[in-house]
């Protein structure tokens, strides 16, 4: 039992040595990394502390003799351009090469001159050449040409400028700018290539007229040609602008108000509920104004709006009351009807107008506006079962009038005097006729002025009156419509124009004239009648 428990003790013991010799080589291990970690960070501090301590000299692709080289202070350093690696090379060297040579720069001037332009990847470049690699300005311009020979311009022959073409709506300016702009990329320029394509791409216009009739012999003689073009596009491009800004103006201040419209569904929307306290409801077909066709009407030889002018001038009617509302007469709101006065149907289209003209024209009224007019052709009635029964002709018993001797005023008058005593008329002498008693023969018309008033009595046709009794006379007293005649014939007072004349009858007593008016007149029947006015 002793000899066991002996054993037992010895055992732990060393278990517990070996566990000491195990830590304590840990321990070793570790102090061991931590003094290598100290060593690198020193190291790295002292690689830092070098870096930091190094000048620029140290890192300088310019060769020592270039860099140490001084500047003279009365050289005024140029404003140059800078380089980023993405244009061409070339002419960055020749936009430096003429800033240098303008001061008579050195050579080691130009290298620091050239090294301080660069920016972005230029710079980036030229920080990692090797130290001390350039050892003159044709070295440093070689490796530079070297290095971004990739952004340099691609020649272009010249038939690819037949491909240049002007656009649509681009003006002569801009197309002579593109196209000299191309010109450039040429390697081989030729004058007479470049002027064959820019007239091959110019767009039809009078300067491509001028072109082909006089062809240019350079490019530079196209350029001067093209300046009276250019500034007459621009004159006539300013003036259409300033056109249709005035255009929107006028219609901005003139346009009518917009109102809902009919809707697809036959209904209106809300306003016409909001004013009528009901939903719009689409009146029957029956409810529709029955305007007679156009192929019913009379033809006429005009225009409404031309015979409109007719009436309001010879006031034969006069134009409706003016509408309060805004509301278009129509579904057109960009016609405009000169009868109506609002918008919404033209003119030639308004019913209310054709009707007072087919009205007037059966009246008798504005018979030169009708094909058969001239041939004393009455106007025809619309057939049909619904026409009217004709109207017939209003007979008038008694009329005395018509300006005597040459017209309404007195001064015409004065003229017809002079006129028929200065005309002399030679005449033969008419062959005898076997007339009855009662008649005018040669004799009677011996020692009278030609086209002189007689005393007439005659039958006429005024309008769509046969008047009777007309008495045409050369006397004092002849110009005279009486108005029982008048107010017979049932004329408008509006066609009355004013007339300041005054009648005096043989007595001396003065009547007061109330106006006269100019009517259309026909003499004769059938094919020898005569319409005048």
């Amino acid at each position: 039992m002793a000899g066991e428990h002996g054993n037992n003790d010895n055992s732990s013991v060393n278990t517990l040595q070996a566990a000491v010799v195990e830590i304590r080589r840990l321990q070793t291990q570790i102090a061991a990394i931590e003094a290598e970690r100290t060593n690198e960070k020193e190291k790295a501090k002292l690689i830092s502390e070098e870096e930091e301590g190094e000048g620029v000299m140290d890192v300088q692709p310019l060769a020592q003799h270039l860099w140490d080289a001084q500047v003279v202070e009365t050289i005024k350093v140029p404003h140059l351009p800078t380089f980023d690696g993405k244009t061409d090379p070339r002419e960055h060297l020749m936009a430096i090469g003429t800033q240098t040579a303008i001061i008579n720069a050195p050579e080691h001037l130009k290298c620091k001159l050239l090294a301080g332009t660069f920016k972005d990847v230029a710079l980036r470049w030229y920080m990692n050449l090797p130290k001390n690699s350039i050892e003159n300005y044709a070295d440093f311009h070689k490796k530079f040409i070297h290095q971004f020979a990739g952004s340099k311009h691609v020649k272009v022959t010249s038939t690819s400028l037949f491909s240049i073409r002007q656009n649509h709506g681009e003006s002569l300016r801009s197309f002579l700018a593109r196209f000299s702009e191309a010109t450039i990329k040429v390697s081989n320029p030729n004058q007479e290539m470049f002027v064959a394509a820019f007239h091959n791409g110019l767009r039809a216009g009078h300067f491509n007229e001028s072109l082909a009739q006089k062809p240019a012999s350079s490019m530079q003689e196209v350029n001067k040609r093209a300046e009276c073009y250019i500034k007459g596009e621009e004159s006539n491009a300013e003036k259409r602008q300033r056109d249709v800004k005035e255009k929107e103006y006028v219609g901005r201040t003139t346009r009518a108000p917009e109102h809902p419209r009919l809707k697809a569904g036959g209904h209106q929307g809300d306003p016409w509920q909001r004013h009528h306290g009901k939903p719009y409801r689409q009146p029957p077909r029956r409810e529709f104004r029955n305007h007679p066709a156009n192929e019913d009407l009379t033809p006429l030889n005009a225009s409404k709006v031309y015979v409109l002018n007719e009436i309001l001038a010879t006031g034969l009617a006069s134009l409706p009351p003016r509408r309060t509302s805004n509301i278009p007469m129509g579904l057109d709101d960009n016609a405009w009807c000169a009868y109506h006065r609002c918008r919404g149907h033209s003119t030639e289209k308004c019913f209310r107008l054709r009707d007072l003209i087919e009205e007037l024209i059966k009246s008798g009224h504005l018979r030169k506006f009708i094909d058969d007019a001239a041939q004393g052709q009455e106007p025809r009635d619309p057939p049909g079962p619904n026409r009217e029964p004709p109207k017939g002709r209003i007979s008038v018993n008694t009329i005395a009038g018509g300006f005597s001797g040459g017209g309404e005023s007195s001064s015409a008058r004065k003229r017809y005097v002079r006129r028929a005593i200065s005309e002399i008329y030679l005449v033969r002498q008419p062959q005898p006729l076997d007339v009855p008693d009662l008649a005018f023969t040669a004799k009677d018309g011996l020692e009278v002025a030609p086209h002189d008033d007689d005393p007439l009595v005659i039958q006429v046709q005024i309008l769509n009156c046969d008047v009777k009794r007309v008495l045409i006379d050369s006397g004092s007293s002849a110009d005279i419509m009486y108005w029982e005649a008048f107010k017979a014939m049932q004329l408008a007072e509006e066609q009355l124009q004013p007339y300041s004349g005054t009648l005096v009858g043989f007595s001396g007593e003065q009547v007061d004239v109330m106006g006269y008016a100019s009517l259309l007149t026909t003499f004769g029947e059938g094919s020898n009648a005569k319409t005048i006015k």
